[in-house]
């Protein structure tokens, strides 16, 4: 174990209920922490109010209490630490590491930025967004399940935005300063966000941060190989079917339960689960 102690932690977007892909990354990321005898921070991300449907963060604590999976402290929410973003922000723009950019979605259109605004005179009191100047710095980590990574922010995503144009904090900012500030020591997630953590370590760098482990599970898809997601319609899993969401989500993360387990109350799959799980000793 690292002389470090371990934090791990959830972080949905309240966009809706739960479904099995985010159960399923919950899940692996409770009992990385938990295996180690570590803590487990809920935080829940409603930093861009646009995508927040009401009652949908009280329907993510209420499944994830359903499920067993217990959460050290209360729950925060993203929306919370703006003046922290802005002190971020402002100590970038100090260094010089940010731009203000007046190009909208259309006009980049899907591609990566090609950085338009790095040498453009914008008019700040004009709508701006502000993004990061990226260098060519090439970013290596270990994933303890992908293995060694090595690739580089300009490339994978081009300058990419810390505010937006209209005033929101922008996710790679958010993630990576509230990652810090709780003491997050590892995170697991999908492997849909695998290429995230270049631009993120990339910040982790900038500002000086110690940067956490990375360990990125496979995406889990429906029957048609599409990812399961809010946005495709995957169900929603409610409180009353805790039971069914545990043991199918353990066994699409390697774990199938023995079939006199089927139907066992959570805290006994999850104290079987914890006896077998693995990843946190690839380091």
């Amino acid at each position: 174990m690292s002389s470090v102690n371990p934090v791990g932690r959830f972080a949905p977007t309240p966009s809706g209920g739960l479904h099995l892909g985010s159960i399923c990354t919950a899940l692996a990321s409770y009992l990385n922490i938990k295996a180690q005898g570590g803590r487990w921070i809920l935080r829940i991300d409603d930093l861009d109010t646009t995508r927040s449907v009401a009652g949908a963060s009280t329907m993510i604590l209420k499944t994830l209490e359903a499920l067993g999976l217990e959460w050290s402290g209360k729950a925060v929410y993203q929306s919370a630490n703006s003046v922290e973003y802005e002190e971020i922000i402002n100590s970038l723009e100090i260094s010089g590491a940010l731009y203000p950019c007046i190009c909208s979605r259309k006009l980049i259109g899907n591609g990566l930025y090609q950085g338009t605004c790095r040498e453009r005179q914008v008019d700040v009191r004009e709508p701006h967004s502000l993004r990061v100047r990226l260098d060519d710095r090439p970013i290596k980590f270990k994933d303890l399940i992908k293995g060694q990574m090595l690739g580089r922010a300009d490339q994978l995503f081009g300058d990419f935005v810390v505010k937006r144009t209209d005033g929101h904090h922008a996710y790679h900012l958010a993630t990576v300063v509230d990652d810090y500030n709780a003491g997050i020591t590892e995170i697991v997630r999908g492997d849909d966000l695998l290429q995230s953590t270049f631009p993120q370590l990339w910040l982790y760098e900038k500002l000086g941060f110690r940067s956490p482990i990375y360990s990125h599970i496979t995406t889990i898809k429906d029957d048609n190989g599409i990812k399961l997601s809010k946005q495709t319609g995957a169900k929603v899993i409610t409180p009353d079917m805790a039971s069914f969401a545990l043991s199918t989500s353990l066994e699409l993360l390697g774990l199938s339960t023995p079939k006199a387990m089927r139907g066992e109350k959570s805290d006994i799959l999850l104290k079987w689960a914890l006896s077998r799980w693995k990843i946190y000793q690839s380091r």
